[in-house]
C-alpha cells in the first residue's frame, strides 16, 4: 500500500472525554500526528481531527470549555484482519487520513496514515515569498539569503517547495530581491518536474503582500506563504475550509502563550477586585499562511509596499475575513534561537 503509514506509537495522541481545549491543544501542538484519540477503559471511544479542535474552539470562544461536545463518536475504523482492498476503498472515498484499526473488543492496534489529497492536483496558485534579507540570523546569512539556509541537509527554498509540490500545488510564483541571483541558481538544480515556477523579481522590497499585484489574472485563491515558515499544516485543508466558509481571506493563525509567573493582582477602582496566581493568556498571532481571493487581490490598485497586515485590516470591512488555526507544528526561522529548534523536532 504506497504512500500509507502504520503509526504504532499514539500514546501521547490520547486524551480523555473531561479534558479541556487548552489540555487538548497543548497536547496535538506535541504531535507529530494531527489526530487525538479517546480511550475509555482501554477501549476507543472517539476521535478527534485537528479541525474538529479548531471548529470547537471557535464556536465555543473558551479555552477551559471540555471537549466532550467536539468528539467523533460515529468514526469509521478498519478490524485488524483488513484487506489491502478495504483500505483502498477507503482511500477511495476520500475520508479522515487517519483510520483506526481494532481489535474485536475495540481495543486499539495501530492507525493507519493516509495522506490527503493522494494523486490530485490543486488548481491554486501559491506565492512563495523569498525576498527577505534574514538578518535576524546574523552569521549565517552573512553571504546568502534567508531561503539558502540549511535545514536539515536541505535549503528553505527546497524544503518549501517539496511541501507545495507534495500537497498538489502545480503552479508557484516566487518573490525575490535579497541575493536573488543565488536563489535562482539553487533552484535549477533542484528536481521540480511537474511545477510550473514564475519568478517576481523585485527592485525595490514589496512588503510580504506586494507581490500579490502581479497576480490579478489569478482565477482561483492565492496561497501565500513566506518561505522561512516550517511547519506541517495541511495545505489542502486549508483549501478546502476556504471554499467551505465562502472566504475571500484566510488568515492562519497560530496560538501565543504568555506566561506570567507571579500572582496577578486586579485592581479596580482603586481597590483590589481579584488575585490571579501565575496565570498564562492565550493570543493568536499571523503564521505567514493565507489564502487570498481573486476579489481582494484585484483591491490592490498600486504596484508598491504593502504588507499583509495592512491588506487584511483593509480587507475586513469590505470583504470576508476568517482565521485558520493552526495546531500543528509550526516555526518562524528567523532568528538563530528558532532555527537551533529544529535540530530537537
Amino acid at each position: 500500500m504506497n504512500n500509507v503509514q502504520i503509526i504504532k506509537n499514539f500514546e501521547k495522541n490520547v486524551v480523555n472525554e473531561d479534558e479541556n481545549f487548552l489540555s487538548a491543544l497543548q497536547k496535538l501542538e506535541e504531535c507529530f500526528h494531527k489526530i487525538l484519540i479517546v480511550m475509555k477503559n482501554e477501549k476507543l471511544v472517539g476521535l478527534i481531527s485537528n479541525g474538529d479542535l479548531r471548529r470547537g474552539l471557535l464556536e465555543s470562544g473558551s479555552l477551559t470549555d471540555p471537549i466532550k461536545n467536539i468528539i467523533n463518536y460515529d468514526f469509521d475504523f478498519l478490524e485488524e484482519t483488513y484487506s489491502e482492498d478495504t483500505v483502498q476503498r477507503y482511500i477511495s472515498k476520500n475520508l479522515n487520513p487517519y483510520i483506526p484499526v481494532v481489535g474485536k473488543d475495540m481495543s486499539l492496534k495501530n492507525i493507519l496514515y493516509v495522506p490527503y489529497g493522494i494523486d490530485k492536483e490543486l488548481n491554486n496558485s501559491v506565492l512563495l515569498m523569498a525576498g527577505g534579507k534574514g538578518t535576524r540570523l546574523g552569521e549565517i546569512t552573512k553571504n546568502k539569503p534567508k531561503p539558502l539556509v540549511d535545514i536539515g541537509g536541505v535549503t528553505l527554498i527546497e524544503y518549501q517547495l517539496k511541501k507545495i509540490k507534495t500537497a498538489g500545488f502545480r503552479k508557484v510564483y516566487i518573490s525575490l530581491h535579497h541575493m536573488a541571483n543565488q536563489i535562482l541558481d539553487k533552484i535549477s538544480e533542484v528536481d521540480l518536474e511537474n511545477i510550473n515556477i514564475e519568478f517576481i523579481t523585485e527592485k525595490e522590497p514589496l512588503g510580504t503582500a506586494g507581490s500579490l499585484f502581479f497576480l490579478k489574472e489569478e482565477e482561483l485563491p492565492v496561497l501565500t506563504l513566506n518561505c522561512d515558515v516550517v511547519t506541517d499544516v495541511d495545505f489542502r485543508e486549508m483549501v478546502a475550509t476556504f471554499e467551505k466558509k465562502e472566504a475571500d481571506v484566510l488568515v492562519g493563525v497560530r496560538p501565543f502563550n504568555t506566561f506570567i509567573p507571579y500572582g496577578v493582582i486586579k485592581i479596580e477602582n482603586q481597590k483590589v477586585a481579584g488575585f490571579d496566581e501565575k496565570p498564562m493568556y492565550q493570543d493568536w498571532v499571523s503564521a505567514g499562511i493565507n489564502l487570498v481571493s481573486k476579489d481582494v487581490i484585484s483591491s490592490i490598485t498600486e504596484e508598491g509596499y504593502l504588507d499583509m497586515n495592512e491588506l487584511i485590516e483593509n480587507s475586513i470591512n469590505k470583504f470576508q475575513v476568517h482565521p485558520y488555526h493552526i495546531t500543528e507544528r509550526w516555526l518562524d526561522v528567523g532568528s538563530q534561537e528558532e532555527l537551533s529548534r529544529l535540530d530537537i523536532l
